[in-house]
């Protein structure tokens, strides 16, 4: 996913460079920390505006940006939404968390929800929450996304429980009980092959046994 610099800034792809400049001073005023003290709201999208103009200001990034831009738009792919709020991101977990429960179980894409946890816990948006430190909302991203983690294979749950964990929340306990009971069942996944032939071996070796007593 990439975001759309040009919907940060509110202004058309077809803006010039006066127009891109005047909206960035615009809005990089309106949201300015000092004229928003303890607004950490204004403070994430004051960041993804300056963002933004730096990257359209910028010959060379806009170049790479309008050419990843075109990509996404040729393969029929949706632009990421910017997450300025804990609200925000909550939307967009509840969204991906419908999307993947309508999914056939059967033909689920394991790598793309995968794909989809990593662009929802990415570092940048667990600060988001830790900063905002709005414990219910934390709450139910922890929750959502953690029956999501149900959905991807057990050796691949791990990672995604510790970066829950890294988010705070009321849910702690019940993310570390759940990563050791995934220690286990990895544990018997990783050495079952091996059980297994150890197991015929032996069983081998005492019918091969048995029969040279008779």
């Amino acid at each position: 996913m990439a975001i759309d610099y040009y919907q940060i800034l509110q202004i058309p792809p077809s803006a010039d460079m006066a127009e891109i400049k005047s909206a960035y001073r615009r809005l990089a005023h309106q949201y300015h920390p000092d004229k928003n003290p303890d607004n950490q709201s204004a403070l994430a999208y004051f960041e993804l505006i300056k963002e933004a103009y730096e990257t359209l200001s910028s010959p060379s990034k806009k170049e790479q940006y309008l050419q990843e831009r075109w990509l996404y738009k040729a393969n029929g792919q949706l632009f990421e939404q910017p997450v300025r709020t804990p609200e925000d991101l909550l939307k967009l977990v509840l969204s991906a968390s419908d999307k993947i429960q309508r999914m056939d179980i059967y033909r689920m894409n394991k790598d793309g929800i995968k794909d989809e946890l990593d662009v929802l816990l990415k570092e940048e948006r667990i600060k988001l929450l830790n900063d905002f430190d709005e414990i219910s909302i934390n709450d139910a991203i922890v929750k959502e996304l953690f029956q999501l983690t149900s959905a991807i294979p057990t050796t691949a749950q791990s990672g995604y429980l510790q970066k829950l964990q890294s988010i705070q929340s009321n849910h702690i306990e019940m993310l570390r009980q759940k990563e050791e009971e995934l220690a286990g069942k990895v544990f018997w996944e990783t050495w079952k092959p091996a059980f297994i032939i150890l197991l015929v071996v032996m069983l081998c070796i005492l019918i091969w046994g048995t029969s040279l007593r008779r």
